[in-house]
């Protein structure tokens, strides 16, 4: 019974709620983490599915993140040389922005240990992950009585 009331009414449990402050400039319809449930949802989910994330595809980027792992590496050795402290979270948020782009459009995006794309990527969290009570209350849209 739970699967035949999941299969045919599976549209009831995909869709999620959309944070108000992502539909400011028309985020929420370009982004696959923000549209809503629907046929271009579902095409481009299979598409990540079928070619990011797929067995083949992860098995194909296993050198790529032994060269990211190995240019981490290499940033520890060199502070070590120097006597420099080591900020690991600032070391892997670069290993990790390095992979994520290499792999989208092979090229490092993060060449030092700066912190604009950790800002940059902080304050999206933090708008993205704010609490709004015009999510709750449409009504109060208009208004925006929190300024997110």
């Amino acid at each position: 019974m739970a699967k035949e009331i999941l299969h045919t009414n599976d549209s009831l449990f995909t869709d999620r709620s959309v944070p108000d402050n992502t539909t400011t400039h028309n985020h929420n319809n370009f982004s696959i983490v923000f549209l809503p449930f629907s046929p271009l949802w579902q095409h481009l989910r299979k598409i990540c599915h079928n070619s990011l994330f797929s067995n083949k595809t992860l098995d194909g980027s296993q050198e790529l993140r032994r060269m990211k792992l190995k240019d981490l590496l290499n940033d520890m050795h060199k502070s070590s040389l120097t006597g420099e402290a080591v900020d690991v979270g600032r070391a892997a948020f670069k290993a990790c922005i390095n992979f994520l782009s290499y792999t989208f459009v092979s090229q490092d995006f993060v060449e030092s240990l700066d912190d604009e794309y950790k800002d940059i990527v902080s304050t999206l969290l933090s708008a993205v992950g704010t609490p709004n009570i015009a999510d709750h209350f449409p009504i109060l849209k208009i208004l925006d009585p929190q300024g997110i």
